[in-house]
């Protein structure tokens, strides 16, 4: 799978812990959910594929740990 191409990138912290975003804010609109991505190193954490006033962006939850 390949990595969509966006302009905005969110990474989570600890103060969006519990939100729910960004599936669960209006007006946001989820496209895709869970997307885990091959680097040479590792798989990434998962991502999801979301848009805002029609920009897309992609959104990792606390920097990417997620064990």
């Amino acid at each position: 799978m390949s990595i969509p191409e966006v302009k905005v990138a969110v990474i989570g912290g600890s103060s969006i812990l519990g939100s729910g975003f960004p599936g669960a804010f209006d007006d946001v609109e989820v496209i895709a959910d869970g997307l885990i991505f091959d680097t040479p190193s590792d798989p990434t954490a998962p991502f999801t594929h979301a848009a805002v006033s029609g920009t897309k962006f992609l959104f990792v939850p606390f920097h990417g740990i997620t064990k």
